[in-house]
């Protein structure tokens, strides 16, 4: 990961990722697998009926 802005940084991590494939897919299904956790249909609808249910009760 790179700070936000640093375009330098950012273009560092991919040259890294660019020489090491297999470095490379490791980080992708990491990624993938991250993704599809967080991004879940009913994971999201969990969260939005909790922070609905927390508005209500304010």
């Amino acid at each position: 990961m790179v700070r936000r802005g640093d375009v330098a940084a950012l273009a560092a991590a991919v040259e890294r990722l660019i020489s090491d494939p297999a470095r490379a897919k490791a980080v992708a299904d990491s990624q993938q697998s991250r993704v599809s956790r967080e991004f879940d249909i009913d994971e999201m609808v969990r969260q939005q009926e909790t922070l609905y249910d927390s508005l209500l009760r304010t």
